[in-house]
Formats: C-alpha cells, sequence, structure tokens
C-alpha cells in the first residue's frame, strides 16, 4: 500500500469489512445445513455507519472499498443469500453498545 492508501484504512473501510463478514457469516450458517423456509432469503445487516450501508448498494471512490466491493460481490455471485442494510443510530445499537462496555470494565478500549 501507499502512504496515501494507508491513511484511507478508516472507520468507514473498517464497518465495511464487518459488513462483509457479517455477511460471509450467515451465509456459513446457511450452508453448514441450517437453510431457511424462505426460498430466497436476505440478510438485513443493521450497523451504524452510513458510509458502510451505502457501500453495500453503490460503488465508492475509495480504492480499497471498490476492492472490498468486488470481494462482496464474489460472496454474492450464485449464493442463494442477498443482502441489505439498515441504518440504525448508535444510541439504539445495543448489541455494540454492551460490547463496548464489556470492553471497559476489562479495562482497554
Amino acid at each position: 500500500f501507499s502512504s496515501h492508501q494507508r491513511n484511507a484504512i478508516g472507520i468507514n473501510v473498517l464497518e465495511f469489512v464487518g459488513n462483509i463478514i457479517t455477511y460471509a457469516a450467515a451465509l456459513t450458517v446457511i450452508l453448514e445445513g441450517h437453510p431457511t423456509d424462505d426460498p430466497f432469503p436476505i440478510l438485513l445487516n443493521h450497523a451504524d455507519n452510513k458510509s458502510s450501508i451505502k457501500w453495500i448498494r453503490l460503488c465508492t471512490n475509495s480504492t480499497i472499498g471498490r476492492r472490498l466491493a468486488l470481494f462482496l460481490c464474489f460472496l454474492l455471485i450464485d449464493s442463494h443469500l442477498g443482502v441489505n442494510a439498515k441504518y440504525l443510530p448508535g444510541d439504539e445499537n445495543f448489541i455494540a453498545d454492551a460490547i463496548s462496555r464489556i470492553k471497559q470494565q476489562k479495562g482497554t478500549h
């Protein structure tokens, strides 16, 4: 990576990676024998980062974001699981809030 690319790895990229990992985990659950009754299941991924949600549907100007979007496309090709994303404000995202509190209680940030 160039110095510009290293600096471009910010929270939006990390959140998008999280969205991709969530999709891959859901796909793995279905492929490992826990199918759904829905013939066309769609993962609704709630996230508190608006850019990463937008990147699920549209391309980005970020080089790293485009490469990650291409990787997501490879996961989606011939997959029986679709993906959609919805914004969930941070104060309503109680799961992420609970996880961050556990880390704070342990003394890490």
